[in-house]
């Protein structure tokens, strides 16, 4: 009969699924202590399953740091699909770290190395802003200086120094020792930032230009150009001298007796007249009209302007007012001071108003919307950006301790947020011409809407000294006099 062989076989060797690992090699422009997710892939590219039994970190080499797995959704993956194991990485340091990973598939053993660079942005340290007053006469150009520092040990290596934003092509760089170095951890650097307007004929609104410092880090200069006027001289004529002719001495007669004066009348008292309650109004253009003892400070309809005007609003004190146009561009006048501006956003509606805090540190500007934007001191006390409405918003004013404010839309609608209270709307009125704004009283007890032909509707104890037309531009704004 046939022999047996019994056959034993030792030293047999198990051939590994084909299995392609994606490790990462990634540049992390985060601070340190930061945890960044690491993905690893396993993609089986051959005919056999892979069975990953385990995945570990076998050593690290260069910048301390932890790793822990934080999700595997990897045990039997089939020919021609994925699985991912999630790493968390938390340097402690900046720097390189080369990792070696390793896995069980099969019951082989395997590693892969990969490298995990920390790169961690410098603390910029700059003004929030600066604000120009550009007199177009004289050509010394405007400048800041704009410091960055690395206080947290770390260290970053800054490329050249670009600007971006509408008005790029306006600043320039000098003494600049912050361009392509490396900055150490403790160390700073300092760039100049020079404006010069090759413009003077156009007027700029407060916008915003962007400097970027690399990839990862970048912020607004603020800038507002306003031009300024030679003032107008008036020649004096010279005083004319009447020549005096020596007084005349009248020799004194002995005093004779008298009788003794009458007592004092009472003194009259004479009533101070009323103080007047003046408003401005302002055109598309710029130009802004005072009424009833309103001061003048300024305007802008001697100039281009990049947007049109769409509201104005009054200080505190009423010796100056801000104007802005649809973009969020102020201009400010008089005792008016910048607190900032929608210039650097992207809008999904133009601008179309603005109300001031009761103290002047702040204002809001609201869009057609009602979205609405806060600065300085304002508070945000809601919008109608979520509501359906019949006509666009025009228009906003604050309440008298500034906790709140008015809206109102183009059909006279009023909307209320905060402590403002309802007193009343044109809505029902049937106007002829659209309302552009509306002016509360001093009190907050009432308020005046406006209409496009500057006629003025009071509800509450709202008061106008009366009606106002322009005769070159239709009226878009008005702001009383507190």
């Amino acid at each position: 009969g046939p022999e047996l062989c019994n056959m034993n076989l030792t030293g047999a060797t198990t051939t590994p699924p084909d299995i392609a690992v994606s490790t990462p090699q990634m540049t992390i422009n985060a601070p340190v202590n930061t945890a960044t997710n690491i993905p690893i892939t396993f993609t089986v590219t051959g005919n056999q399953a892979a069975t990953i039994s385990s995945t570990a970190i076998a050593n690290t080499v260069g910048a301390s740091g932890t790793m822990n797995a934080t999700s595997n959704a990897c045990t039997t993956v089939q020919p021609g699909t994925s699985c991912t194991v999630t790493y968390t990485w938390t340097p402690t340091a900046s720097g390189t770290t080369t990792i070696n990973f390793s896995w069980t598939t099969n019951g082989l053993v395997s590693s892969q190395p990969f490298s995990i660079t920390i790169n961690p942005p410098a603390n910029v340290v700059v003004p929030p802003y600066f604000s120009l007053t550009k007199d177009f006469l004289n050509s010394t150009p405007s400048s800041t200086t704009v410091t960055l520092s690395e206080p947290s040990g770390n260290q970053y290596a800054i490329p050249q120094i670009t600007f971006s934003g509408t008005l790029a092509s306006m600043f320039s760089l000098s003494n600049d020792t912050c361009s392509n170095i490396t900055l150490m951890g403790g160390a700073t650097c300092s760039f100049q930032v020079d404006f010069n307007d090759p413009t003077p004929s156009v007027a700029i609104p407060i916008e915003d230009a962007v400097i970027q410092v690399g990839s990862s880090i970048s912020f607004a200069i603020t800038v507002q150009i306003i031009p300024i006027t030679p003032p107008t001289t008036t020649p004096t004529t010279p005083p004319t001298t009447t020549p005096t002719t020596p007084p005349t001495t009248t020799p004194t007669v002995p005093t004779t007796p008298t009788t003794p004066p009458a007592p004092p009348s009472p003194p009259v008292t004479v009533p101070t007249p009323p103080r007047v309650k003046g408003y401005w109004t302002v055109t598309a253009n710029g130009k802004v009209t005072p009424y009833n003892g309103a001061g003048f400070f300024g305007d802008m309809s001697s100039y281009h302007l990049n947007k049109p005007i769409v509201g104005i609003v009054s200080t505190a004190d009423g010796n100056g007012y801000w104007l802005v146009a649809s973009d969020g561009g102020i201009f400010s006048f008089g005792d008016a001071n910048f607190h900032g501006s929608t210039g650097a956003m992207t809008l999904n509606k133009p601008i179309v108003g603005i109300a001031s805090t009761p103290d002047g540190h702040g204002y809001w500007l609201v869009a057609s919307d009602g979205g609405i934007f806060a600065f300085g001191d304002a508070q945000f006390y809601g919008s109608t950006g979520a509501m359906k409405l019949n006509k666009p918003i025009v228009g906003i004013a604050s309440t008298a301790d500034g906790h709140g404010y008015w809206l109102v839309a183009s059909d006279g609608g009023v909307f209320t947020f905060g402590d403002a209270q309802f007193y009343g709307s044109a809505g029902a009125m049937n106007l002829t011409v659209p309302v552009t704004s509306i002016v509360p009283s001093t009190d907050g007890k009432g308020y005046v809407i406006f209409t496009q032909d500057g006629k003025g509707y009071t509800f509450g104890d709202g008061t106008v000294g009366g009606s106002s037309s322009s005769s070159s531009n239709s009226v878009i704004g008005s702001a009383t006099a507190l």
